[in-house]
Order: C-alpha cells, then structure tokens, then sequence
C-alpha cells in the first residue's frame, strides 16, 4: 500500500520515463532506511503536544536541494522542528495575537477581532466569505444581546468562523443570562447548506462536501489529514453516526 501511495504520488509530476522510476526508488529506500509505516504508535503526549520527530522529512529536505537546482521542487509540509502533534508548540500558549475593536466608538464592535496574527482574513478556503475573520474570540460580545441576535466566534481550532444561535434562557450564579449554541450549520454540508461551499477543499478524498458533520482542517494543519467534527458527530448524516458501533449522539449532553 506504502508502494502504490508513493507511486501515485510520483506519478502526479511532469517527469520523464526515466526519472519517475529513479524517483520512485530513492522515496521507497529512504521511507524503508527511516522505517516509515501507515500505522505508528505514539504515546498519547507525542501525539497531542510534545510531537514526534519526522526524520525522513530531514532527509528529503536535504536530497529535494539539489534537486530545486534544475527546476524540480518536492513539496514538503511545514512543520517547526519537522515535528507533528495535534497541538505542538501550544500547551501552555495562547492562539493569538489578536487585534480587537474597543467597542468606545461604536460598542456593537465591543471585543469584534479586527486582525488575528496580523491578518484581517484566513488564506486557508477557496473565498473570502469562507476566510473572513468574524465575531469575536468568544470570552466577550457587545452589550444588550437579544434572543433573536445572530452571534459569530472565530475559532482557530477549526480554522474558521462560526454562528452561535439562541438557545435558552439560564442562570448563573443568580444572573439571567442567555444561552446561545453553536449553530448547526457549521458543519452541514454545501448542498444543504450552500454558505459552505467554499469549506469544501478535498472531496475527492474526504467527501466532507457530501456528508453532513464533517469539516476537511487539512489546509491549516500542515497537511496533515485531519477533520472536525461535533462530539459525537452531532448532526452529521447517517452515514457518519453509524460508521461507529454503539456511538449515540445526544444533544442535552454535547
């Protein structure tokens, strides 16, 4: 399976008979030399925070040099340390900066982002409406919210902005407060919700566009073949919730 995956891989450059097999070859040794394999055990820490090192990435860095000299680039994730874990270099470590609106002129705008890491908009989807930074970071909203308001959160764990809807009326600590609710369009597929399209990166491998769910993350993860969901697969289609054996998803609890 690592074979033909390498194979198709190769097959997608414009090269000549000669140098695909060559190619082919020098990948295969270099995976089989670092024992590189589809399936790898990983301590629970490695694969959330702390991350495993890469190696083979170190050599294929070194061998693509040349290589970029007669016009040939491999194209190889971006990875710190080319190291991988879900959250690396994030334990203990906040997602911003972020540039925020001070609500003093006009306090609809309290707390809006304005810029996160110094860029008004994501590069990560295939149009603006997709990359748009909207709403806030979710810990703060203007005043005088209503039930029948629309609220939006940026949230970087899934690389995009999201729609929070009323839900219920809830006290804490002796205070009425108003309970709003990630929207269940969020990860509703284009065709039942056409607002998503623009999410709908990978089909051809993921089918995020056809299932109901389901978010493709992999274009602002390094590539790495991730996708979001609620918990549960809360609101996804059947196809989903009944991939896995005994798995119930309940709204009262997620």
């Amino acid at each position: 399976a690592l074979s033909a995956s390498l194979t198709n891989f190769v097959n997608r450059f414009p090269l000549s008979i000669v140098t695909r097999p060559i190619l082919s070859a020098v990948l295969q040794g270099i995976l089989q030399i670092h024992q590189q394999y589809f399936v790898i055990r990983k301590s629970v820490r490695e694969l959330m925070f702390n991350g495993y090192r890469l190696n083979v990435f170190d050599t294929i860095s070194a061998l693509s040099a040349p290589l970029r000299l007669i016009g040939f680039r491999i194209p190889i994730p971006k990875l710190v340390n080319n190291s991988f874990a879900l959250y690396y270099g994030r334990n203990a470590s906040l997602d911003g900066p972020f540039e925020v609106y001070a609500g003093i002129r006009d306090a609809t705008k309290l707390a809006q982002i304005k810029a996160w890491r110094g860029k008004t908009k994501l590069k990560y989807w295939s149009h603006d409406s997709c990359n748009a930074i909207n709403g806030t970071y979710g810990i703060q909203f203007a005043p005088f919210v209503k039930k029948t308001d629309k609220l939006f959160v940026f949230l970087p764990e899934i690389c995009r902005s999201a729609e929070l809807l009323f839900q219920n009326e809830s006290e804490v600590n002796g205070v009425t407060t108003l309970r709003f609710v990630l929207s269940d369009n969020v990860y509703k597929s284009a065709n039942l919700h056409e607002d998503n399209w623009c999410f709908c990166t990978n089909n051809k491998t993921t089918k995020t566009c056809e299932n109901d769910g389901v978010i493709d993350v992999s274009n602002c993860k390094s590539g790495a073949p991730l996708l979001m969901s609620n918990p549960h697969y809360l609101y996804g289609s059947p196809e989903l919730q009944n991939s896995v054996l005994g798995l119930n998803s309940d709204v009262e609890k997620h």
